[in-house]
């Protein structure tokens, strides 16, 4: 979990790479490792996909970025950009337009407010 959002993609995707280099070594290679990553200073979703390019399996996160406090990267926005990365095999298991719509009525539902027509 990163909850200050502080660290840049690249300091945070060190810090994964040495976790998942200290699992390997601790004979851990299967072991999942997810990230929760906090939204500050706009590098949310950057520093997710710095983390799963240094070895993070996934993330531990809502469909929509509504969350505690400030919200979170979210589940639907990492899927989608993984699939505009060439993950496409994504775009097979889950359906991003159902994804999406889910997430702006979950947004609404925990906000009692429309979401923004800018949210993606």
């Amino acid at each position: 979990e990163d909850p200050t959002a502080w660290l840049f993609p690249d300091e945070l995707g060190k810090y994964v790479r040495m976790v998942r280099l200290m699992m390997d070594r601790a004979g851990h290679k299967n072991g999942k490792f997810l990230v929760h990553i906090h939204m500050y200073f706009g590098l949310a979703e950057a520093n997710v996909l710095a983390c799963m390019v240094n070895g993070a399996d996934g993330v531990w996160a809502a469909m929509c970025k509504v969350g505690a406090q400030v919200g979170h990267a979210c589940s639907t926005v990492t899927a989608t950009n993984l699939v505009r990365a060439g993950h496409t095999e994504l775009a097979d298991k889950f359906d991003l337009k159902k994804m999406c719509k889910a997430a702006r009525q979950i947004h609404s539902v925990s906000t009692r407010q429309p979401c923004p027509s800018h949210e993606e």
